[in-house]
């Protein structure tokens, strides 16, 4: 993001230096939006590529709740 010439994060500090707060948090909560949608992404495909994985962590959640939640 700091040394970027175009895209999001360069949109993000262009509107910084401009003090534009509200592209600063479009920005943002976009960042978040394709995270969020990465990350759906990715647990469907471990689903499909590899099913037993869900089954040995929730035994492991069931021994140790605290440690992988």
């Amino acid at each position: 993001m700091v040394a970027a010439s175009n895209g999001l994060g360069y949109m993000i500090l262009k509107s910084q230096r401009y003090l534009a707060t509200d592209t600063i948090f479009a920005g943002l909560i976009l960042i978040g939006l394709i995270g969020l949608i990465t990350d759906w992404i990715f647990r469907i495909l471990t689903r499909i590529v590899a099913p037993w994985r869900g089954k040995r962590w929730h035994l492991i959640n069931l021994l140790h709740p605290t440690i992988f939640s």
